[in-house]
Parts: structure tokens; C-alpha cells; sequence
């Protein structure tokens, strides 16, 4: 089958489906509940439990329209989790995901134009996907948790993560001989290149160039391959805490490392390639004050 490298927001993902005819042939195997909602088991675990409503789910999870997988939950960098909701219509996918144990593996077959309007609140409908289309949902419930147990689990995970990143950071200090005393804040600043220009303020535009990397040197991110200049405003919540206040120790002209520990950088979120409580380091160019 042919996959899509489309791992965002499930949104993004849906409206991107394209059109799913379903005649005899694509239903042989599938059964019909009341609602209207097609579904076949691969594995079926009758002696495991069933999550409750509001259960917070974990699982892998496909999308799929004739042989062209649109999402994979594989493809995340992270669990692929939510809660177990009422069905919003009927024949939609959370009943048949109701329906299945701990361990189990289904598939759903439900209307897509259903799912656009009424889950995901769209205005209306893409262009190429029609009434009578049909959406395949493949699912795999890895486990399943209450709210107070989602939450002690979330708790436990994060102090894992504090305890990894403050590692990270230490050994990258001790690795790289950073000798450069830490801000207040503790936001460490090595100048690699000395500036000439002003320095921005809050409140105003700047231009830069940027390199994100992990404190093994793994890169995340980049302006410079991109080949566009990043501009933001200072003071203005557009970036993390420890860019905006870096840039705001720069000359323009300059250019400087800085070591950003997790609390000036994302915290306990997990965003894109960047897992929760992870120090980083970007190398900044100030290239412009614009206003």
C-alpha cells in the first residue's frame, strides 16, 4: 500500500481524504451494526475488559481510502491518545471503537461526510469527497486508562522526562566545557560572532536565521534549510522563552548559541520532534531589525 507522510492534526488528515466508493466487494467480510456502522474484527479479545465512556484510549491508528494509507499513528513520535466520546452521529467510528477490548484490532467503515461535518465542525464538505463516500478507520486498542489513572500515568511520565532532560543539559555542559555564566533566567548565551548594529527591544520585528538542534547535535529544525529568513515579534509570545530573550541580548549582525534549558524552551509539552521537558540549543543570526 502506498503511504503519505501526513502525521499533523487528525484534521488536516481527514480533510485530505479523497473519495471512498464501497460496493459488495469492499464490504465481503464486514458486518453492519443498527446505526449504519460497518465493522470487522482481526483480533478480538472477549475475555479483556472494555473501556468506559470518557476512558482515555491509546492506540495505533490508520486512515485509509482504497490502497492509499492517508495517516499512520505509527508515524507520531508519541502515543496516539483520546477519550472515549458518545457517537456524534449514527454508524460513527467511536460506537465500533466502543465496542472493542483491550488488545483488540478492528476496522470501521462509516460516512465521511458525517465525520467532516458533524465531528469535526467543517463548513462544509471538500470538493472530492461526496455524499455515500465512505471513510475506512483501522484500529488497534493498545490499552485504555480512567481519568485519575490517565492522569497519575501523565504525572509519572513528566518526571521521567524532568529527570531526562536535566541529565541532558548537565552532560551537555560538562561535554562542551561551557564555561559562560547562565542568565538569571538560566539561559546560557556563547557568542560565535560578534554584531555591530543595535539591539531589538521589545515590541519590535526582527529577522533571523536560525539552526535548532538537540543537545546531541541531532537537528530539528531550520531556517536555513528552508531558505527563508524567520521574523517574529520581541516580547510578543511568537516564540519560546528562551529565543525571545536571547535575541534581545544580540546586536544585529550577530550570531550566538543558546543553550536553552526545558523550562525556556517547551516544557512539559511535547511539540512536533521535541519530546516533553527537552533542553535544546539554537544558533541565532540577527540579521535585521525591521521596525
Amino acid at each position: 500500500m502506498k503511504t503519505r507522510s501526513l502525521f499533523s492534526v487528525i484534521v488536516v488528515l481527514t480533510f485530505l481524504l479523497g473519495m471512498s466508493s464501497c460496493g459488495p466487494e469492499e464490504l465481503r467480510g464486514y458486518k453492519k451494526t443498527e446505526s449504519g456502522l460497518y465493522y470487522q474484527f482481526h483480533v478480538n479479545n472477549k475475555d479483556s475488559a472494555k473501556p468506559a465512556l470518557n476512558d482515555i484510549l491509546t492506540v495505533e491508528m490508520t486512515y485509509s481510502v482504497n490502497d492509499t494509507v492517508l495517516f499512520n499513528s505509527k508515524g507520531l513520535n508519541r502515543p496516539m491518545q483520546f477519550p472515549l466520546m458518545l457517537p456524534v452521529f449514527k454508524g460513527d467510528f467511536y460506537e465500533g471503537i466502543a465496542m472493542m477490548h483491550k488488545g483488540d484490532s478492528a476496522s470501521f467503515k462509516c460516512a465521511a461526510d458525517s465525520v467532516i461535518l458533524k465531528i469535526l465542525k467543517a463548513k462544509k464538505l471538500p470538493s472530492f469527497v461526496k455524499h455515500g463516500d465512505l471513510m475506512l478507520v483501522n484500529v488497534k486498542l493498545k490499552n485504555f486508562y480512567t481519568q485519575e489513572q490517565f492522569n497519575l500515568e501523565k504525572k509519572k511520565f513528566l518526571e521521567q522526562m524532568k529527570a531526562r532532560g536535566n541529565a541532558l543539559y548537565s552532560t551537555y555542559l560538562e561535554k562542551n566545557k561551557v564555561t559562560e555564566k547562565p542568565e538569571p533566567s538560566g539561559l546560557i548565551i556563547q557568542e560565535l560572532r560578534a554584531g555591530k548594529g543595535k539591539i531589538p527591544v521589545k515590541g519590535q520585528k526582527v529577522r533571523i536565521d536560525y539552526l535548532g538542534t538537540f543537545t546531541d547535535g541531532t537537528k530539528f529544525d531550520s531556517s536555513y534549510d528552508r531558505g527563508k529568513h524567520y521574523e517574529f515579534v520581541i516580547g510578543n509570545n511568537e516564540v519560546i522563552p528562551g529565543l525571545d530573550e536571547g535575541v534581545q541580548k544580540m546586536k544585529t549582525g550577530s550570531k550566538v548559541r543558546l543553550i536553552i534549558p526545558d523550562e525556556l524552551a517547551y516544557g512539559p509539552r511535547n511539540v512536533g520532534e521535541i519530546p516533553p521537558h527537552t533542553p535544546i540549543i539554537y544558533e541565532i543570526e540577527l540579521l535585521e531589525i525591521l521596525n
